[in-house]
């Protein structure tokens, strides 16, 4: 695998939503958020697919939503669900 890529933007997330998730989630949501795939975020974190589904599987529950879709609204709508 290559070594992780730093992104540096600002979080999309609200700071209250963004509190609640690690580092690693933040970096997956900036990543979501500039539409990219799971397989092109896994290569640019230098990490596996599989790895950045379980991190969006945690980010899901930790901002109560079940869907990319239901999180690129709330961060569209900058509330939480």
């Amino acid at each position: 695998m290559s070594s992780p890529v730093s992104i540096s933007l600002s979080s999309p997330l609200p700071s209250p939503l963004a509190s609640r998730l690690t580092p690693a989630e933040r970096a997956v949501v900036d990543l979501v958020v500039t539409g990219r795939a799971n397989r092109e975020i896994a290569a640019l974190r230098g990490s596996t697919e599989s790895t950045v589904k379980h991190q969006l599987v945690s980010v899901y529950r930790k901002l109560g939503v079940d869907s990319r879709t239901r999180l690129m609204a709330l961060i569209l709508i900058g509330r939480t669900a």
